[in-house]
């Protein structure tokens, strides 16, 4: 979808991979009826890094995926499900599915890089006070999942993201070794309820929102690697409450919406009009975008319109305080005829114009420039 829109929408609170994903798409199959027409793709996966050729080529067949519910009018993308399961899949197997707490944003997560932390987790441990140095690595060990939130009636309300197996990795380093040496693992379990939609502040702006709501607390597994004689055993509360206090800080009851540009290709144009996960799909609509004229003036007012193309249209009455919203394939020339004479105006796709006065005439708001 980044590649039709030219927009690729960050959430920069988590960090990313550094090798993101490579999808080529390719068509599978066509239906048209009366309800439009469908087109399916399927998709191939680049390797996520330049060391993973060892990864072998992984097929995920469509076998009987679902097609989306038809829709009154507008385009909609839905992606499945299984795309983000193949993508965690190549990432869980690839060099880059690590990264360091100290790149998190938040400190609660940070915390969980620093030496005094480990003190008291590992109270006594040698390794931590003899190492010149200690890492501490997020590593997804297994593929995501999703599943679907319900409402009271049933109906899907958002998703839930498992991730079934993220590792936390304790390493130090060491004068004279060369490589980190492994003190500790820890693995957690996380289901996180999330829900999307597209906020419409106004007419024209558009904006990606996902609100991440609280779940079910992580499940913490802890273990030692090669722990020295009479080590102590692992602070598991206190690791599992740092663990879920960074969680929190980072995803829960958080909500951040991106804004969304409309999309122009080949003179079509469309906006973002809703987006949800379905029960079956992640699923965006999109829209040809609307042009309406507002009449501010304490006035009515009599107008024409055309687009590239066609006609004039038959005379058209505003009353103050109402509107009028056209849905045209391309912009409109608005006209209109006063004691000063014929006015001409164009109204771009997408816009809003406030008509504000009508003697001398003043259209508004939207961009609306005056046709030479």
């Amino acid at each position: 979808l980044a590649s039709i829109t030219d927009q690729t929408v960050s959430y920069a609170r988590f960090p990313m991979p550094l090798w993101q994903p490579r999808f080529r798409f390719y068509p599978e199959a066509i239906t048209v009826d009366e309800n439009g027409l469908v087109l399916q793709l399927g998709a191939q996966v680049a390797a996520l890094a330049p060391q993973s050729d060892h990864v072998p080529i992984r097929a995920v067949p469509a076998g009987d995926e679902p097609q989306p519910a038809a829709l009154g009018r507008g385009l909609e993308v839905a992606v499945s499900p299984r795309m983000m399961t193949a993508w965690g899949t190549l990432l869980a197997a690839s060099d880059v599915a690590r990264f360091n707490v100290l790149d998190m944003a938040d400190e609660e997560f940070r915390t969980l890089g620093k030496r005094d932390f480990w003190l008291q987790v590992l109270p006594g441990d040698p390794r931590i006070m003899q190492a010149e140095e200690l890492e501490t690595d997020f590593v997804l060990m297994a593929p995501l999942a999703i599943s679907t939130l319900q409402s009271a009636d049933g109906k899907p309300d958002g998703f839930q993201l498992e991730i079934p197996q993220l590792q936390l990795q304790l390493c130090g380093r060491y004068a004279g070794r060369k490589l980190p040496q492994p003190i500790a693992t820890v693995d957690f379990g996380i289901i996180q309820p999330v829900k999307m939609g597209i906020e419409k502040p106004d007419f024209a702006r558009r904006a990606m929102k996902l609100s991440m709501i609280a779940g079910p607390k992580p499940t913490v597994v802890p273990r030692h690697i090669d722990p020295p004689p009479n080590a102590p055993d692992f602070d598991i509360e206190k690791l599992a409450k740092q663990f879920e206090s960074g969680w929190n800080q980072t995803f829960t009851t958080f909500a951040m919406a991106n804004p969304l540009k409309d999309i122009h290709r080949n003179g079509m144009a469309l906006r973002w009009e809703a987006a949800d996960w379905t029960g079956k799909h992640f699923a965006v609509r999109l829209e040809r975008p609307a042009i309406r004229v507002r009449n501010t003036a304490d006035q009515a007012i009599e107008y024409q319109v055309h687009g590239t193309g066609t006609p004039w249209s038959e005379s058209l009455r505003l009353a103050p305080g109402d509107f009028h919203e056209f849905r045209p394939p391309t912009a409109l020339t608005w006209r209109t005829t006063s004691a000063a004479g014929e006015t001409l105006f164009t109204l771009p796709l997408g816009f809003e114009a406030n008509v504000k006065s009508i003697t001398p005439l003043r259209v508004v708001q939207g961009a609306v420039a005056p046709v030479k």
